[in-house]
């Protein structure tokens, strides 16, 4: 292929108008963190930042990212995952590259790779990839449903650290080869770029920022052109996979299934896929490695419709019920019994572990197990308990309590115990910074017919202080995510930048990390409130269902 042609085909003011649609749409609705400072100026400030990259995209040898900043979401109850929060205007560059390569590429991908495909029709004006809830995930889960009927064993299993694994240079070689170009073209040396990402990180042992480092090796997660690159990374596994007789492979990113008659087939077909994968510097994750060989094994073994609450870590209703809606219909279409999740728990009922808790969650935002006017305070009491206990559910019990907290049709009772746990958990030493982050942004983030209404402003003054008298302490931990929020908190009560600014030299870790004066400088503007990034309902604010 003409490199020069598909180069141009990525800088052109066309794509990149694309792609910041894409980046805007994806980081406001499905990343784990977004800056609302740098989020607001990017919708009141689109032709110039276009503009912008349209003349530094003139030369891409001269193209350099800006310095993007880690946080650290709860992987497990003991481990934590790093995301790469990447500067807008480099989201925008790397929205429209990997637009382009999805455009080309995406239908050369196995049918049996479910995750992050090419949206397309007019699901694709507004967002790169296929909706995860209701189009991937489904679609993975029926595959493992009819494979189940026809085959007797099922090996599931996974890639050790597979985003951290992937090599730059063998990713680069795939992707020339894939586009028939050379790997010194212009074209490559910019993608070179994209993935060469200078990241400042807190440091945990002193509490202070660092200097930026580049990474060398692996892809930065926490946004959606990540999931496509792995795809292609993993292109020539799934060809192999395919091509072995009497198996049937497939894979959600690294997440992957081997069908078969019998034991010794699947394990043939299992060294065959740790050879291929030894040669790209991965392997399998021998403790997340499992067989079943019987029907009742396989049954308990293989994905469910359900799991989409617990794979994805969706809390936000609108996705939920949107979900649920989906299942609803599948269930319609199929004779079988369908998987449905239908553990219910005691108000007084312990929790025992973290598949416990997870559980929990689930059965809190299923208004079919737990209706509304039914949630008590022993359930969110139980909902700060894992807050603690098991942070690697935060997320989800984060939102559940905002909703207690503020939602029509749950008792008064329930929703004062809410009220409380929200504040005694934003000060809690047990309570990690990325659940407090997604406390504060549920509270602060605008829903409803009036753009202006938030959570936060159901507060009574006392609460108000209380929580305003909470800031100093986000503002001082090691958390740019908590920070930023923290700061953006203020700004919603009304503090011009220069009160904003005192916060900052109080109370943050010196010296002040670059992220903080970053987005500092974004509210020397005038903060305005856009309608495209509210939450549109037909309902009353206090009564809206699809609050984030």
């Amino acid at each position: 292929m003409d490199h020069t042609y598909i180069l141009n085909q990525i800088r052109s003011r066309r794509n990149l108008e694309r792609a910041f649609q894409y980046a805007l749409w994806d980081r406001h609705q499905t990343d784990y963190y977004f800056d609302y400072f740098e989020l607001e100026y990017a919708f009141r400030n689109k032709e110039a930042i276009i503009d912008s990259l349209l003349d530094e995209l003139k030369d891409p040898e001269r193209y350099t990212p800006r310095p993007a900043y880690a946080f650290y979401p709860p992987k497990t109850d003991l481990c934590f995952r790093r995301m790469i929060y990447i500067p807008f205007k480099d989201l925008v560059v790397r929205y429209a590259f990997v637009s382009v390569l999805a455009d080309y590429l995406d239908s050369e991908l196995s049918p049996r790779c479910f995750a992050k495909r090419r949206a397309r029709g007019e699901q694709a004006k507004q967002t790169l990839l296929k909706d995860f809830a209701t189009v991937t995930w489904s679609g993975f889960c029926s595959w493992q449903k009819d494979c189940a009927e026809k085959h007797s064993v099922l090996l599931r299993t996974d890639i050790s650290a597979f985003y951290d694994s992937i090599s730059h240079d063998y990713l680069i070689s795939l992707i020339a080869r894939e586009l028939a170009v050379q790997e010194d073209t212009i074209l490559m040396r910019l993608f070179r770029r994209i993935l060469c990402i200078p990241v400042i990180s807190y440091s945990h042992f002193t509490g202070e920022p660092q200097q930026p480092l580049e990474t060398k090796q692996g892809l930065a997660i926490g946004n959606n052109t990540e999931g496509f690159l792995a795809n292609l990374y993993l292109k020539d596994v799934d060809e192999l996979m395919n091509r072995i007789e009497g198996v049937e492979f497939g894979r959600y990113n690294d997440d992957m299934r081997i069908f078969g008659g019998d034991r010794k087939t699947v394990l043939d077909a299992v060294l065959a896929l740790q050879e291929t994968l030894l040669t790209k510097g991965l392997n399998l994750n021998s403790g997340k490695s499992q067989i079943a060989e019987n029907e009742q094994e396989i049954e308990e073994l293989r994905s469910k419709y359900y799991e989409v609450y617990f794979y994805h870590v969706v809390e936000e209703v609108e996705v939920i019920e949107h979900v649920q809606r989906e299942i609803n219909k599948l269930k319609d279409e199929i004779d079988a019994p369908f998987d449905e999740f239908d553990r219910r728990f005691e108000a007084d009922e312990d929790l025992e572990n973290n598949n416990d808790a997870k559980d929990f969650c689930k059965f809190v935002s299923d208004k079919d197990l737990l209706p509304l006017e039914e949630r008590a305070p022993e359930h969110v009491e139980k909902l700060g308990q894992i807050l603690r206990q098991w942070q690697g559910c935060g997320k989800h019990a984060s939102w559940l309590i905002v909703q207690s907290a503020f939602w029509k049709g749950i008792p008064d009772v329930t929703c004062a115990t809410a009220q409380r746990i929200l504040l005694e958990s934003l000060r809690s030493d047990e309570v990690d910074s990325y659940s407090k982050y997604r406390l504060i942004h549920h509270l602060v983030k605008r829903h409803g017919k009036d753009p202006k209404f938030r959570f936060l402003d159901q507060f009574s003054e006392s609460q108000r202080n209380e929580f305003i008298g909470a800031i100093p302490d986000l503002l001082r931990q090691p958390a740019f995510e908590l920070n930023i929020i923290g700061l953006y908190a203020l700004r919603v009560f009304g503090m011009s930048f220069d009160e904003l600014q005192e916060y900052t030299n109080s109370y943050m870790p010196r010296p002040i990390g670059e992220p903080i004066k970053k987005a500092l400088s974004y509210i020397r503007e005038p903060m305005e409130i856009t309608g495209d990034l509210v939450t549109d309902s037909d309902r009353e604010p206090d009564d809206t269902p699809q609050p984030y």
